[in-house]
This record gives C-alpha cells, sequence and structure tokens, in this order.
C-alpha cells in the first residue's frame, strides 16, 4: 500500500491495483514469484511477491479486486 497508495490507486510508477480483476492480480503476482515478470526499480515486487504464501496471493487478488 506504500508504494500503490493507500487506496491501491496508484499514481507515478506504480499502477492502481484496486478494482482489477483478481485473475490478473493473481497471474502478475506468481509471474513475478516466478521470475517471468520483470522491470520494476531494484526488484522490489519480486521480493515482495516472493515471501506470499499461494492463500496470501489469492486473498490479496480478491482483496484489490473488491477495492472500488
Amino acid at each position: 500500500m506504500t508504494c500503490h497508495g493507500p487506496s491501491a490507486l496508484g499514481g507515478g510508477l506504480f499502477p492502481r491495483l484496486a478494482g482489477q480483476q483478481a485473475s490478473y492480480i493473481k497471474t502478475q503476482l506468481l509471474a513475478w514469484q516466478a521470475g517471468t515478470r520483470k522491470g520494476d526499480v531494484d526488484g522490489m515486487m519480486a521480493s515482495v511477491a516472493n515471501k506470499l504464501t499461494a492463500a496470501e496471493v489469492d486473498a490479496l487478488a480478491n482483496y484489490f479486486a473488491n477495492l472500488k
């Protein structure tokens, strides 16, 4: 939430997460974990994603998808 904003609306270099489809968010988090998605500053997202369990990925994807 620090990077994507308190309401997950994004800004600057950080994309909006609120209201994105859960399947999209999950796919992106899994790509960060697998190392198939790159391009963020200092590998920040990979570092965060690699700490998440499968259940946490699902929970985050659903949480952000339901934010309006």
